[in-house]
């Protein structure tokens, strides 16, 4: 058997086609993207050739990127080396992020690049600006010297270069830095790391140089009071001749003294406890009073200004992540607002009562050592009478011994805060130090080919896109379909020309053939009375295979035993004499002007079995020929003598001439050429036929490649059966 083509009915071929057009994923039209990107395959390898070579240029010219790295480890809580230091960790505990990421700011910190650029001499360093890729500046700044210009520009490009790393779970954190110098890299690294470390250290020692100046003050005035009171001791003892042998509070050779005595020996031993308790409130009192409230210990080891400092900043960031959608007025906003200086309010008002407890802890104790020297007092002008040289000695080695346990404690308490800040704990250790990288990270060969590929994928599927978009054509019958609304009466492969498409036509097996066939039976059942007795042919523009379609379809016609006429008014570019090789003389142009009657027109071809009016003449002006009854009772004429009469108009766009013909027939079939025309022409075309009365009874595709297309897989089944 041999080779044989098939056309498939049209009404199949539309549900195909609406098939074809909703073969989508989340609304996107996967087959017209495909048949987008196939058509404009050439231009889409040329710019991803184009940005592939960009991205190996710039790999080729860039200057190689060298990342030194050290690791350093974050403890929340500094190890004791005394075992006296204070333990100041309970609040990051409860906040482990939040504490690691504030040790990140303090790496990213001007206060460390500073640190960094004296260290190593960078500010005045001409090779580092060079390292670095960058000129030194030649002027300041508005209010800035040239000094202070460059300063800045070598605190930006330390930051600038700086990478920090955390892992999820982790505790070391990566210092990087990037250089164009390996070496330089390393030692800045390395740098920023001790820095580091040492600015913590000094953060430490700083904290506790406020307590060691309060204390050194209270230390110097109890020193000043023990010194007088044990002057005061021994001035009595040698006035009254005592010898004092009780060796500080155990005195066996103390006369036997009566209950008042014993009473006022009590009360001057709570009266020395209340005066180290006075001292001891007075001096937290000191140490409240000198900072904010927020900033006491006791504020901050609080659970509920824990709790409500935590609902503040949640509040906060709430706020301003609304803030960057709403304005301030918005109720939403206003009552974040509100609420956020409500938990302001609460935090000072707690804080406010916590140190007014200090503060009332301080009174207390005044209130109870002056209640107690109040008694002393009085029960000492009970017992004058009483009294001896001895008591007033014990009085005054008692306040002496009081004043030396004051000093003591003062003096121990001093002493261990001096080698706390001498030793330093720190929470902070470099585990790792930067050695210089002996492979650049940038450029990275694979990394950019692999980026220019994807930009080169992406620019090249946009301009695709677009291109379509913006000249988007009629290319496929169900474009026809979906953008035009008419349905599709055939689709017709390329016949050749004019003077060749009547041997295509001879080979009844011909893919032209059989698709002229298919076209023929969707035009029986295109309306409910069958074929037509009348129909125009036109196009959109000219050169579209109007003409050939007329005369192919009236030859299928012709075949199936239809008397057909086929009437050429297209009077500027006649094309139906060549077709069908007969002469021009005698047309439809002289019929018109009522030069001839009907039958001097008529020319048969009995190759072909079909009568033809050709053009005829061609008139100085067409336009004044065509009117629309003039050319109605010549069809209606000469349908009383054919089954179906044929009219080759001329194309919509630029004259009238197709409008007038079109509207004296009972159907007009659009011509479309596959690729040639853009959807606005012809939804312009239809609407001038569709304004004109004219009825579009359907359209066919001349010229359609389905793989030129992009839609081969979808329309290739529509040309081709196998042989058997």
């Amino acid at each position: 058997m041999t080779q044989s083509t098939q056309q498939i009915d049209p009404f199949i071929e539309e549900s195909v086609t609406s098939d074809i057009a909703h073969t989508s994923i989340l609304g996107i039209d996967l087959v017209a993207v495909f048949a987008s990107l196939y058509r404009n395959r050439f231009w889409m390898l040329l710019i991803l050739a184009l940005t592939l070579i960009s991205g190996i240029a710039l790999t080729l010219l860039s200057t190689p990127i060298y990342r030194a790295v050290a690791s350093v480890q974050i403890n929340q809580e500094s190890e004791k080396v005394l075992g006296t230091e204070s333990k100041q960790d309970f609040v990051s505990l409860q906040d482990a992020d939040r504490f690691l990421q504030t040790q990140l700011d303090i790496l990213r910190s001007r206060t460390i690049a500073i640190a960094v650029a004296t260290d190593m001499k960078l500010f005045n360093n001409d090779d580092f600006l060079a390292a670095m890729g960058e000129s030194p500046v030649t002027n300041g700044g508005p209010n800035q010297t040239i000094n202070e210009a460059r300063r800045e520009q070598v605190i930006q490009l330390l930051r600038d270069n700086l990478s920090l790393e955390l892992p999820l779970d982790s505790r070391v954190v990566q210092i990087g830095f990037e250089s164009s110098d390996p070496r330089l890299a390393a030692r800045i690294t390395n740098s920023v790391a001790n820095s580091f470390v040492q600015a913590n250290l000094q953060r430490g020692f700083n904290s506790s140089s406020y307590a060691r100046d309060f204390l050194r003050e209270q230390l110097e005035a109890a020193q000043i009071r023990l010194e007088k009171s044990d002057r005061a001791a021994v001035d009595y003892a040698r006035r009254t001749n005592i010898v004092d042998t009780s060796g500080g509070g155990n005195d066996q050779t103390r006369p036997k003294s009566s209950l008042t005595i014993d009473s006022l020996i009590e009360l001057n031993q709570k009266l020395a406890v209340a005066v180290a308790a006075r001292i001891e409130a007075e001096s937290r009192w000191a140490r409240a009073r000198a900072v904010p409230a927020l900033d006491l210990p006791q504020v901050q080891d609080n659970q509920a200004i824990q709790r409500l400092v935590q609902q503040q900043a949640e509040l906060e960031a709430l706020y301003q992540e609304e803030g960057e959608r709403r304005k301030a007025e918005y109720p939403s906003m206003r009552r974040a607002e509100a609420r956020i200086n409500q938990l302001r309010k609460e935090i000072n008002s707690i804080a406010s009562s916590i140190r007014q407890g200090i503060r009332s802890e301080y009174e207390i104790a005044l209130g109870v050592e002056r209640s107690l020297r109040q008694q002393v007092n009085n029960f000492r002008q009970q017992s004058q009478e009483e009294q001896t040289d001895s008591i007033q000695l014990s009085i005054l080695q008692r306040e002496a011994d009081t004043n030396r346990q004051q000093y003591e404690f003062l003096l121990k308490r001093y002493n261990e805060l001096t080698a706390e800040a001498g030793v330093q704990s720190n929470n902070l250790s470099v585990l790792d130090r930067a050695i210089p990288p002996s492979e650049p990270i940038s450029p990275n060969v694979a990394l950019n080919l692999a980026s220019a590929l994807a930009l080169g994928l992406f620019l090249a599927i946009s301009f695709a896109i677009i291109r379509d978009s913006i000249f988007r054509m009629i290319r496929t019958p169900d474009d026809i379909v979906r953008t035009l609304g008419l349905p599709v009466l055939g689709t017709l492969p390329d016949g050749g020309s004019a003077l060749e498409v009547r041997e295509v036509l001879n080979d009844r097996k011909s893919e032209f053939t059989e698709a002229i066939n298919s076209t023929r039976t969707a035009l029986l059942l295109a309306t409910r009375t069958g074929l037509p007795k009348s129909i125009a042919f036109t196009s959109t523009q000219p050169g579209e295979g109007k003409s050939t379609t007329c005369f192919a379809l009236a030859y299928s016609l012709a075949r199936a035993g239809k008397n057909v006429l086929i009437i050429d008014a297209d009077l500027r570019r006649p094309n139906q004499h060549n077709i069908a090789g007969i002469g021009n003389s005698k047309g439809f142009s002289e019929l018109l002007a009522s030069g001839i009657n009907l039958s001097e027109a008529i020319r048969k071809d009995s190759a072909s079995g079909i009568d033809f009016i050709t053009a005829g003449e061609i008139p100085p002006n067409p336009s004044e020929l065509f009117d629309s009854e003039g050319i109605r009772q010549v069809v209606e004429e000469c349908q009383k003598a054919y089954d179906c009469v044929i009219l080759d108009c001329p194309p919509v766009l630029g004259i009238a001439d197709a409008i007038v013909s079109a509207s004296a027939v009972e159907g007009v079939i659009y011509v479309a050429e596959s690729g040639r025309n853009n959807t606005r022409g012809a939804i312009i075309s239809l609407q001038r036929l569709k304004g004109s009365g004219a009825h579009v009874i359907g359209a066919i595709m001349t010229r359609f490649v389905a793989e030129s297309t992009g839609y081969g897989n979808a329309y290739a089944y529509s040309y081709n059966y196998s042989k058997s």
